[in-house]
């Protein structure tokens, strides 16, 4: 009986396993459908994070010569 157990949550554990890696490789109709709607916001994110960040590497920069400009000029 015990083995038996054993087997069934071996197999529970198995099957599990195989159905979310199945998930994983072809992804529901719903699922998929949802991602594509979403992807052109998710784009425009991350377009604008990465004008936001290039705006403050640029600052940084900026910064930076003017703390050199300041020591030089002591």
């Amino acid at each position: 009986d015990l083995e038996s157990d054993r087997l069934r949550n071996h197999l529970t554990t198995l099957a599990k396993r195989l159905n979310k890696a199945r998930n994983l490789i072809y992804p529901s109709e719903k699922k998929a459908s949802r991602l594509g709607e979403s992807l052109p916001a998710l784009i425009e994110v991350i377009d604008k994070e990465h004008r936001r960040l290039l705006a403050r590497k640029s600052i940084i920069e900026k910064r930076k010569e003017e703390q050199e400009r300041h020591m030089l000029e002591m």
